[in-house]
């Protein structure tokens, strides 16, 4: 019975956050692109933490290697950013 009170709970809780960020992220639009570099940053620091691509000497161990790995996604990602605002802008102007 306690199980299924968590698991109930649990679902709420979720489903009242979903809504509370979804709510967030339409009236703030700028907090789109906060959670973007927060991945970023995540996604940086899991691959150069990676024991596979240590272990394997394809990345080194050193301190300096989750903030080139963050800087390279992040450029990645404002590059796709400003080539999807170029198509944009230019599929409006034709």
């Amino acid at each position: 019975m306690l199980l299924i009170f968590g698991l109930t709970l649990s679902m709420a809780l979720l489903v009242l956050g979903g809504t509370v960020v979804s709510v967030l992220m339409n009236k703030v639009g700028w907090l789109v692109y906060v959670g973007a570099g927060v991945l970023v940053i995540l996604a940086g620091e899991m691959i150069a933490g990676d024991p596979w691509l240590t272990g394997k000497g394809l990345l080194p161990e050193a301190g300096w290697v989750p903030w080139v790995l963050t800087a390279v996604g992040a450029i990645v990602v404002i590059v796709a950013l400003v080539l999807r605002r170029r198509s944009l802008s230019a599929g409006e102007a034709s």
